[in-house]
C-alpha cells in the first residue's frame, strides 16, 4: 500500500486487526488534485478499495479515531505493544516497514507525522513465544540504526517471567486495569 503512495509523505496511517478485511486510515501529501487522484488509481489498481474523505470533516477529525474498533481476543494472542521512535526523512516510515521482521503479525498500527524531527509509531505486535529470541535480535538491529522503542505494556518482560515459571505465554495489563492472557498452564485472571 505505502509503495502506491510514495515518495508523497505520508501523514498519518492508523490500523487495528478485526478479523475482516482491513480497514486502514491513510493520509497523504498530494501536490495537487491531480497527484491524489493519481494515487487513489494506483490503489485501486493495486485491489484496495478506496474511499476519499477527504471533503469530510467529521470523518477527518474524529474518524480516524475509530478505524479498526476493539479487536476480539482471539485475534491478539501474544500481542506486545510497541512504541518506536526514528529519525523522520523522507522514507524512514517505508524503511521502518520494510525492516519488519516476516512472520510477526502486525495486530496495530499508528502512525503520525508531526513534522518534528522524529517519528513515532505505536505498532501491536503478535510475537509467539518461540520467536521471541529473534523479535530480540531485531529490536537490537533497530537501536543499532539509530531507533528507540518502548514496550509500553511490559510485554517481553512479563513473558520472561511467565517463561521463568513454566508457562508459555504472553500476559498484560491492558486499558482499565483488564488483565489480558493468553497461556498454557495459568488461570485466566491469575496473572
Amino acid at each position: 500500500m505505502y509503495k502506491c503512495i510514495y515518495p508523497r509523505n505520508v501523514t498519518e496511517c492508523s490500523y487495528r486487526i478485526s478479523g475482516d478485511l482491513a480497514d486502514v486510515f491513510l493520509g497523504f501529501q498530494a501536490s495537487s488534485a491531480e497527484d491524489k487522484q493519481e494515487v487513489i488509481d494506483s490503489l485501486r489498481k493495486s485491489g484496495f478499495g478506496i474511499l476519499d474523505i477527504s471533503q469530510n470533516e467529521l470523518a477527518k477529525v474524529h474518524g480516524r479515531n475509530l478505524i479498526g474498533g476493539r479487536a476480539p481476543s482471539h485475534l491478539t494472542s501474544e500481542e506486545g505493544l510497541f512504541r518506536f521512535e526514528f529519525p523522520e526523512k523522507p522514507g524512514a516510515l517505508l524503511n521502518f516497514l520494510e525492516n519488519l521482521p516476516p512472520g510477526f503479525n502486525v495486530s496495530l498500527f499508528h502512525y503520525r507525522g508531526h513534522g518534528a524531527d522524529a517519528a513515532r509509531v505505536l505498532v501491536g505486535l503478535q510475537v509467539p513465544a518461540q520467536r521471541r529470541s529473534e523479535f530480540r535480535a531485531y529490536l537490537a538491529f533497530l537501536v543499532s540504526k539509530g531507533y528507540s522503542w518502548q514496550d509500553t505494556l511490559g510485554f517481553m518482560e512479563r513473558a520472561q517471567e511467565l517463561a521463568a515459571h513454566g508457562a508459555a505465554s504472553a500476559a498484560f495489563r491492558g486499558p482499565r486495569g483488564q488483565v489480558w492472557c493468553c497461556n498454557r498452564g495459568l488461570r485466566p485472571g491469575s496473572c
